[in-house]
């Protein structure tokens, strides 16, 4: 593994860790992953022994996330800015085409490619997007008046500095009553990483993406997707889920459990689904 960067639209230094253990006489084809809110590269661990064999495994950290940090007091954030950089990702590893494997706004970010710019996706493998963050339900005015400085989209900033990045993830954890079904050990190792992260930046990350609705952009999609969900807590409201049942070019697959960080916290039945998906495709070795 070695760590990658390239200069994104205005300037900006963005990072990537690039896994690569294919033959290196043949033109492997590029798989990039990404993150959504909470995350970094290094969460995708587990999806990489199985995959960088075949695939050219890309893990990018989004701007002002992870190993991309920026300036806190020039950074701002929307959908259309990700996208951007997400375009300049490709042209940088010089690539015509990728399998994007995205969760929450990592997944968002796909979708948006997909409607924008098909050309560049061979396919689109989403693990858990909220299509309008307004709409889920733990965000609602009254929820989030029970716990403003953890809920809150523009109040987190101050729950963030005055407890520290691993206890108020640990807080906004339990508000949403999401239990950890990880392997021991991991929710220490992943708030050791969370807690390296700059509070300004998380807070404008999330009060950025506020009004991100991609609801117009299902139907765009134009490329093979795979839409995975956990059967407990899913991503997918009601509404969201018969939105993307009604492309024929999505297909969803239901697991057990969570749907929240269901990359994360089944990432073997996950890669299982999309080596299925891509088999499908032609895209996966039979």
């Amino acid at each position: 593994m070695s760590i990658e960067s390239f200069r994104g639209p205005g300037g900006a230094t963005l990072r990537y860790r690039l896994d690569d253990f294919t033959d290196p006489w043949k033109d492997a084809p590029t798989m990039v992953m990404v993150h959504g809110f909470g995350g970094f590269s290094g969460r995708w661990y587990r999806w990489v022994p199985p995959l960088a064999g075949h695939f050219r495994v890309v893990r990018f950290d989004i701007r002002g996330l992870g190993l991309s940090k920026v300036p806190a007091e020039t950074y701002a954030i929307t959908l259309d800015t990700l996208a951007l950089d997400a375009i300049a990702l490709l042209d940088h590893l010089k690539v015509k085409k990728v399998v994007w494997v995205g969760e929450h706004t990592g997944a968002l970010m796909g979708v948006t490619l997909a409607g924008l710019v098909p050309e560049r996706l061979h396919a689109l493998c989403v693990m858990g997007a909220p299509l309008r963050p307004l709409d889920i339900p733990g965000f609602q005015p009254a929820a989030i008046a029970k716990a403003p400085e953890v809920l809150g989209f523009r109040e987190s900033l101050a729950g963030m500095q005055r407890l520290g990045m691993r206890a108020w993830l640990e807080a906004f954890a339990r508000a949403l009553g999401r239990s950890d079904e990880f392997p021991p050990g991991y929710n220490d190792w992943y708030l050791d990483q969370m807690a390296e992260e700059d509070a300004v930046l998380v807070a404008k990350f999330r009060s950025g993406m506020i009004e991100t609705d991609v609801r117009p952009r299902i139907p765009q999609i134009a490329v093979p997707t795979l839409w995975v969900e956990g059967d407990r807590m899913a991503v997918l409201i009601p509404e969201w889920r018969a939105l993307v049942a009604a492309n024929p070019r999505i297909r969803i697959v239901d697991l057990p459990g969570l749907g929240n960080a269901i990359a994360y916290r089944q990432p073997e039945a996950c890669v299982a689904e999309v080596k299925k998906f891509l088999a499908a495709q032609g895209l996966w070795p039979d």
